[in-house]
């Protein structure tokens, strides 16, 4: 039987894309399913729901959930979906990682909390795993902060940085307003490898606007643990639960984002000037992997034309 060299074009391209990118997770409160004030579905299908933990109240008029003291809480059974480690735990470790997500805060001078979306376990008197938040600090102002931690306090084995949004000039909204932020992880451990996009901006300026301090970079093991992912919840004691509004958050596995797209393409299409796709719409935009290889490149090519 001879196998035509467009079914192994096609082939190769399904693996390719397979490889490279993947949703892994998405919870939208524009969608949130049945029950939005017990549960909340993950619109990408992997998932069981995440359960609604103490004060997180659901607000169908602005599409979001409020959280004051209260957290999502993923399945346990999905918890190993969320692991993602680096380099420095050994060569071919490292796994590339993307988490967005789309939120309000609260005006005040202490908004916002010590995690945002984080898989955290507390260990050792300090973290393992890795979270990213947005916030605001009273001295420092409106902030993102990204972590990847190995379980030890006051400075020791982590990458964490700090950035100033603000100074993007994709930044034009109040700080009080809706936000949306994109971080990527290259698997590298390294700090370097952790970038930030806010609002459809190309990414932040490395170093950190507001590291100093913040800025750390000595992983030198494994940082997975066996804690769910959580939204508005730093780690399972808990401790630094996150305050203000979520519209949604994604978590994206590999190389590549969908159809194609570099981190700033993504970063400036997702935002949409403002006006984010929602839902059932958003899932809707995103051709699945085999869509992309059936297409080619032609097709791929047509896709980034009707974007732009």
């Amino acid at each position: 039987m001879k196998i035509s060299a467009l079914t192994v074009l096609l082939t190769v391209a399904l693996v390719s894309m397979s490889a490279q990118a993947g949703l892994l997770a998405y919870l939208d409160a524009a969608d949130p399913g049945a029950t939005p004030s017990v549960s909340c579905q993950d619109l990408a299908g992997l998932n069981q729901d995440f359960a609604v933990v103490d004060t997180v109240v659901y607000d169908a008029g602005t599409q979001s959930y409020m959280f004051g003291g209260g957290y999502l809480l993923g399945a346990q059974a999905d918890e190993s979906r969320f692991d993602f480690d680096t380099e420095k735990a050994g060569v071919g470790m490292g796994t590339r990682f993307a988490v967005v997500g789309y939120y309000k805060l609260y005006d005040g001078d202490e908004a916002g909390g010590n995690a945002f979306l984080a898989k955290m376990a507390a260990v050792n008197n300090g973290q393992l795993g890795w979270s990213a938040t947005p916030g605001h600090h009273p001295s420092l102002g409106f902030r993102l902060d990204g972590n990847l931690e190995q379980g030890v306090m006051n400075g020791g084995k982590r990458v964490y940085e700090r950035y100033d949004a603000t100074q993007s000039d994709a930044f034009a909204n109040p700080e009080w307003d809706w936000h949306m932020f994109v971080m990527t992880v290259d698997g590298s451990g390294s700090s370097q490898g952790l970038k930030f996009y806010v609002d459809g901006s190309a990414a932040l300026a490395y170093p950190p606007s507001q590291a100093g301090e913040y800025l750390q970079d000595n992983l030198d093991a494994t940082i997975l643990n066996d804690i769910p992912l959580t939204i508005g919840r730093r780690d399972d004691v808990p401790s630094g639960l996150w305050v203000g509004d979520m519209g949604f958050v994604e978590v994206w596995a590999g190389n590549r984002l969908p159809m194609g797209m570099t981190a700033d393409e993504f970063s400036a299409w997702r935002w949409n000037g403002g006006q984010p796709l929602r839902g059932a719409d958003y899932m809707n935009a995103i051709p699945e992997p085999i869509t992309l290889s059936i297409l080619g490149l032609g097709g791929l090519a047509m896709l980034r034309r009707r974007r732009s």
